[in-house]
């Protein structure tokens, strides 16, 4: 847990220096790619009708 809460606290303060423009492109581009995740995800079937792992 203390190692979560350091790292957590560094990629803070990397963060925090980050020019606004370069937030924002990291921003949209986080969005981009989750975005196209939940598309495929929505088109997938719904993990319940595969069956059991047996049947895999």
């Amino acid at each position: 847990m203390d190692l979560a809460v350091h790292a957590a606290e560094e990629a803070f303060q990397d963060w925090r220096n980050t020019p606004p423009v370069a937030r924002a492109r990291y921003l949209h581009r986080l969005i981009a790619l989750t975005t196209n995740q939940w598309v495929c995800l929505a088109v997938s079937p719904p993990l319940t009708s595969l069956g059991t792992f047996g049947n895999l």
